[in-house]
């Protein structure tokens, strides 16, 4: 009877940490869709543009306040370490900027895929446009383009703006 009860004892946590350890860890950013405006401009001349605007939502804005007053131990210009001892060695500070710079690569290839698909689903600047402005704030990016091609009849009925 023992060697039953301590044999399912076994399995059990045995089947616990292969459910736990298959598990992948979770990304602690979550995938978060933005807000996409996507509008065009067309001249009485002819000319076709558009602006392409990819808005993230923003994080909680009402947290605490820092208290006022005089700094704590460490934080000073020379580095001095306080009770945390969380100071970052310069490899570790690297790393987490090669993340930053590759989490926006990612995101910049994204947002010109979404862009490309846009203009396809539109059927707006058919044989390409030329970049005329980017712009990039706080993760939020916005690309003003300058169709190749001039608008046809079809195009000033279906997207004319003065």
């Amino acid at each position: 009877m023992i060697k039953k009860s301590l044999m399912l004892s076994v399995l059990i946590i045995s089947f616990t940490l292969l459910s736990c350890a298959s598990n992948k860890p979770s990304d602690k950013r979550a995938k978060v869709e933005p807000y996409v405006e996507f509008s065009t401009h067309l001249k009485s001349d002819g000319s076709k543009n558009f602006t392409y605007t990819e808005t993230y939502p923003k994080k909680n804005q009402s947290r605490k306040k820092k208290p006022k007053g005089k700094r704590g131990k460490g934080g000073g210009r020379d580095g001095a370490q306080g009770d945390s001892g969380k100071r970052q060695n310069k490899g570790q500070r690297n790393e987490q900027n090669q993340e930053r710079i590759n989490r926006q690569a990612e995101r910049k290839e994204k947002f010109y895929k979404s862009l490309d698909e846009t203009l396809a689903t539109k059927a707006y600047c058919m044989n390409g446009y030329v970049e005329l402005e980017f712009r990039t704030k706080h993760g939020d990016m916005q690309l003003i383009g300058d169709c190749i091609e001039k608008a046809s009849e079809d195009d000033m009925q279906k997207f004319f703006s003065n």
